[in-house]
């Protein structure tokens, strides 16, 4: 599992350093062996999702708006993660808000809910935000030669370069997205707008990105045969911190007994 922040960390870091020579101090070289050699640290996601179309039966434009938050750590070396996840979902006027503990062990993300673990499939976008491990196994499918401009500042480097809704599915091959696809009602996903900001260190190493998407998915009605469109506007950035420092991570009581929770929500 791979979560989309880390691979566009990866996905913005490769474009740039493809395109960047001596000049400016930065390697292709230098910015690899600083990703492959994150072993441990911290880190804060905050996210947001704001999703518009208009309904048929309410006669108006639908508007629905997530806010995710993420702060937590990883050991790549157990392969471990844990941390707060906090969600606000905004629809018709009613708020819902999650608060919850996760833990991951590279094969399952389990939350905590009212003081009991359950467990939840990886195919999930909830699962996608708790798991952060900074993966590197795509390296190869972004190095390109994408032009893009590196400026210098304080302490490093900084990059914006656009990016498109396929440029990150094929670079991440995120399930939680392939799931969505598959759905034989979706006709059509356009990209009016998008792009990728990173930092680095003076070292390689990245320590913030930023994303941004508006994407337009075009929607079959299966019955009629006509399309509507559903328009997102995502926003999601992601500080890494205390890069390999002292992270200890152990598993938590109850993660032996824990359940399913699509089981407990039907």
């Amino acid at each position: 599992m791979r979560r989309l922040l880390a691979v566009l960390l990866i996905l913005g870091v490769v474009i740039a350093a493809g395109c960047i020579g001596d000049q400016v101090g930065l390697t292709k070289e230098k910015v690899l062996n600083a990703i492959n050699s994150i072993e441990r640290g911290e880190y804060t996601t905050n996210a947001s999702v704001v999703v518009r179309a208009f309904s048929d039966r309410l006669n108006s434009t639908m508007k629905i708006e997530e806010y995710i938050q993420v702060n937590g750590a990883f050991d790549n070396r157990k392969k471990l993660e844990k941390g707060h996840l906090n969600v606000r979902v905004k629809y018709l006027g009613i708020e819902t808000k999650v608060n919850w503990p996760y833990f991951a062990n590279g094969s399952d993300v389990y939350f905590n809910i009212n003081g009991k673990w359950y467990s939840m499939p990886l195919d999930n976008e909830l699962t996608e935000f708790a798991n952060s491990s900074l993966n590197v196994d795509f390296i190869e499918k972004l190095l390109s030669n994408k032009e893009i401009e590196m400026k210098r500042i304080k302490g490093g480097y900084y990059f914006k370069t656009n990016i498109t809704f396929g440029e990150i599915l094929n670079a991440t091959g995120r399930e939680f997205i392939n799931t969505l696809l598959k759905n034989s009602d979706i006709a059509n996903i356009t990209t009016k707008s998008g792009y990728i900001e990173v930092k680095i260190r003076g070292d390689g190493m990245p320590y913030w990105i930023h994303e941004y998407l508006n994407v337009v998915v075009s929607i079959r009605d299966p019955i009629k045969g006509d399309t509507a469109n559903m328009y997102l506007t995502i926003n999601e950035t992601t500080e890494l911190r205390n890069i390999n420092g002292d992270v200890i991570i152990t598993t938590p009581k109850g993660i032996e007994e824990a359940k399913p929770l699509d089981d407990v929500l039907g």
